[in-house]
């Protein structure tokens, strides 16, 4: 099966209209069936969060939850955690309404651009897993080191020994910065897809501090989703369950593209949340 929807539920004002009195979540939810939450990147989320993404969404809705930023290295230390012992128990701690409930697709483990491959890299990778073990949890990369040369078939070696759900990446090739669309699956039953766009121009962080307005600035044409529709039944015969997200967020692309996708693939989803119509429906 393959689940399209986008990172985040708060950017794609097509979606809401202004007179609804449903929270954006549970609009969202009446599209698509599942969803990233980035909000956890920033922050741990309180549990009343969780608790209340679970009740606002289907019994079928599935959430792919992204990691804390301390976790992966984008950020100094643990903060706001003293040691990261305790970071790891309280974002664990967090998933338990998502688990409970059934719908916690994945933990996405984003690691930073300068996050290369070498020894104490994999070191903490591995702890990483071990921080999280029993949960279905996604590795993507962002420094094209992991995927150079004899490392490609290693890297995907070690995340099949290791457990990781590949998250595959469609991204712009720009450099050291960016890791290739690798298109093998780690794990038999769950494989993440996450488009980026294609904007080379916009992906290594500008000077003057604009990378969130234009790094993920694109919007897929249709021969792109194309390729793409080709690129998902191939890897749906390898893996159970694909799971696809559109970070295409800077532009409001990414709603539309994930919605072409699901056409182009002739997808209709069962149990989405109902939708409200307008006046002039």
């Amino acid at each position: 099966m393959i689940y399209i929807g986008l990172a985040g539920w708060g950017d794609h004002d097509e979606l809401y209209t202004v007179t609804s009195k449903q929270s954006k979540l549970e609009i969202y939810a009446g599209h698509f069936p599942i969803v990233e939450i980035d909000a956890c990147f920033y922050a741990v989320q309180p549990i009343r969060n969780m608790e209340k993404w679970v009740r606002e969404t289907p019994t079928t809705f599935q959430f792919v939850v992204k990691s804390f930023q301390g976790m992966t290295g984008h950020q100094r230390g643990f903060a706001p955690f003293e040691k990261k012992e305790e970071m790891f128990e309280a974002f664990r701690l967090s998933l338990d309404p998502l688990i409970h409930a059934k719908k916690l697709a994945m933990v996405l483990c984003q690691f930073p651009p300068w996050f290369d491959c070498k020894k104490e890299h994999v070191q903490w990778i591995r702890y990483v897993k071990e921080q999280l073990q029993g949960l279905p949890v996604a590795l993507e990369f962002r420094h094209r080191s992991w995927f150079e040369g004899g490392m490609r078939n290693k890297t995907l070696q070690f995340m099949k020994e290791e457990e990781w759900i590949h998250s595959i990446c469609d991204e712009p090739q720009a450099g050291m910065r960016s890791i290739p669309t690798v298109l093998e699956t780690t794990d038999p039953h769950k494989t993440l897809i996450r488009f980026h766009g294609r904007n080379v121009h916009g992906w290594n962080d500008p000077r003057d501090g604009t990378w969130r307005d234009v790094r993920y600035l694109y919007q897929y044409n249709k021969t792109e989703l194309q390729e793409w529709k080709e690129n998902l039944q191939q890897l749906a015969s390898h893996s159970k369950e694909i799971f696809v997200i559109f970070n295409n967020n800077s532009g409001g692309h990414a709603a539309g593209n994930a919605k072409q996708l699901i056409e182009m693939l002739g997808i209709e989803y069962h149990g989405l949340a109902p939708r409200q119509l307008d006046l002039f429906s």
